[in-house]
């Protein structure tokens, strides 16, 4: 690598990660459960960390995906409920409506060892 120039390192990530490219310190996001197996399949799995990354994804995909469908469909409904027929119950029930409320927002990791 410390033959390599900087520039070459350039190139290739713009040839690789093309338009849209984040910088240091910004982070994206998978919405759609088929973004996510495109990754995966983009991982290779002769590199240790993208390897343990590929397994971790295999393990806890049958968790995962429904999770993402889940959470689209709450998205879909909500945005749909502005465009309803407005009257005065529907605006008091819209209002009282807390995402953080769903099951998915308040799942908590139950195998995960306590420290303190």
């Amino acid at each position: 690598m410390s033959k390599r120039e900087e520039k070459d390192a350039d190139s290739r990530r713009e040839e690789e990660e093309g338009e849209g490219r984040l910088a240091s310190g910004e982070w994206g996001v998978y919405t759609q459960p088929e973004e996510v197996d495109e990754f995966v399949a983009w991982l290779n799995p002769k590199g240790v960390r993208e390897l343990a990354l590929k397994n971790a994804f295999t393990k806890w995909w049958n968790h995962i995906a429904p999770g993402m469908r889940k959470r689209l469909s709450d998205l879909n409904v909500s945005a749909k409920l502005p465009e309803a027929r407005r009257s005065t119950r529907v605006k008091t029930a819209l209002i009282g409506h807390d995402i953080s409320r769903e099951l998915y927002m308040m799942w908590s990791n139950r195998r995960a060892v306590n420290s303190s």
